[in-house]
């Protein structure tokens, strides 16, 4: 998709969604590679983003309201007059300053150019439909089938909402989703080489402003300028690095301390790998493992870019590590269905369904009875996740205790903030009660 042309924004959208959908891919990726290979003006990154992200994020709802506008079979639509809908209708609901006519008139000129005039007028005519009848955007009673309701006001899967109301309840899982729902925040934490003070200073120079953290101490949100935190002189020096507040309690769960040897065995991107290297002052041994070399490079990038020297990146699966002895702690950050990190990858709640997440459960207990054989008697397992769901985490750590009695689990209070840990010593963070992504965490002791 390189620009020859100037870029229409909505065209540039309608693509990248239709890649997400139809390869799986994450937006993200898209749209970094797009913006890497085509000369985009901050203003236009700014709208294709959104088009993308909030087109995602309200999907289900969308389709919804828009197979209620059209009179014919649903299926026999082309799939790219479905994502000019899609973007049609996410201005039409979700953007004020688009105005509604632009939004049909735009949407209709794309479909006629790519699919033909009928398209074009069946474009106009649901679009409009919609504009003039209110009521079809009205979304079922949440008395009469909470499940539906909820799914189709907050466009989450049906699956996981009744899952979530049968956890929580209905009033809790419309918070929640509500919460999901909600733009992301960029969160960085300083590298403690440096005064966070002075990383605020300098992000203020270059009208970028931040808050502190309320629940840790070196990590700053993002109020305004985040588009341009990676081109500062001072991340380019490694005075910080982007990462979400959830992921830093996994590493003070851990409690990394200078001399002990380490194996952070799903080490990429390096957020985490890289944290525990600080808290210790660079002063363990820390072995970051990762199975795809690509991977691997983004963890060697992170720690240059860090200045950190005594982690050591190896390719290899996890299960399968070639450890010559024991070592003190590990940590498991497992590959996880990502439900608790919607608001970043909304897409997630249209790419993965339950089946998904059953085969990421046989691969997350390998994954921990293989970790616990790495540690030598009185070390440490830490198990992490970015979802929400039960099975994934306190379900794995139940069966895991089951059949590994030598492990014992330890109150997360005395590591971390008391407002993220659970009855029964788990760190978890919530979209709706913490305003940070969802995320699991449980520290492992091995009897000595």
């Amino acid at each position: 998709m390189t620009a020859k042309y100037k870029v229409n924004p909505r065209l540039v959208a309608i693509y990248i969604i239709g890649r997400v959908l139809e390869s799986k891919s994450y937006a993200d990726i898209l749209l970094n590679y797009y913006f890497k290979k085509n000369k985009v003006n901050i203003r236009d990154k700014r709208f294709i983003t959104d088009l993308v992200h909030g087109s995602l994020r309200w999907k289900i709802r969308i389709d919804w309201i828009l197979k209620r506008a059209y009179n014919g079979k649903w299926n026999q639509v082309p799939n790219f007059v479905k994502y000019v809908l899609t973007v049609g209708l996410y201005q039409i609901m979700y953007m004020d300053k688009v105005p509604n006519y632009a939004s049909v008139n735009e949407a209709v000129r794309i479909a006629v150019q790519k699919e033909g005039l009928i398209w074009g007028r069946v474009v106009n005519g649901i679009l409009r439909r919609i504009i003039r009848d209110p009521h079809i955007r009205e979304i079922p009673l949440l008395k009469k089938d909470p499940v539906r309701a909820l799914s189709i006001k907050w466009a989450h899967p049906e699956w996981l909402v009744e899952k979530w109301i049968k956890e929580l309840g209905v009033e809790r899982t419309d918070i929640l989703c509500k919460a999901n729902n909600q733009r992301p925040i960029l969160t960085i934490r300083i590298n403690r080489s440096v005064s966070v003070k002075s990383v605020e200073k300098e992000l203020e120079s270059e009208k970028i402003t931040t808050r502190k953290s309320s629940l840790l101490d070196e990590f700053l949100i993002v109020s305004s300028g985040a588009h341009r935190i990676i081109t500062t002189e001072i991340f380019k020096k490694g005075y910080f690095i982007i990462q979400d507040i959830s992921a830093g309690f996994v590493s003070y769960l851990l409690s990394p301390q200078p001399g002990e040897v380490i194996v952070d065995a799903a080490a990429a991107p390096g957020g985490k790998v890289t944290h525990c290297a600080d808290l210790t002052k660079d002063k363990a041994v820390i072995i970051a493992c990762d199975r795809h070399p690509v991977r691997i490079r983004r963890i060697v990038e992170n720690y240059k870019r860090l200045d950190l020297k005594n982690i050591y990146p190896v390719i290899s699966d996890s299960r399968k590590l070639p450890l010559k002895k024991p070592v003190d702690k590990v940590l498991l950050d497992v590959p996880c269905s990502g439900f608790g990190g919607l608001r970043r990858k909304s897409e997630i709640k249209l790419l993965r369904d339950y089946r998904h997440v059953l085969d990421l459960i046989k691969i997350q207990n390998q994954l921990i009875n293989a970790a616990a054989s790495y540690i030598k008697p009185g070390g440490v397992l830490v198990y992490s996740t970015c979802t929400l769901l039960y099975e994934e985490n306190e379900g794995i750590i139940e069966t895991f205790l089951k059949n590994h009695k030598d492990f014992t689990v330890e109150d997360g209070k005395k590591f971390v903030h008391s407002a993220v840990v659970t009855k029964d010593g788990f760190v978890k963070t919530w979209p709706d009660k913490h305003n940070i992504n969802g995320s699991f965490a449980v520290r492992l002791k091995k009897r000595g």
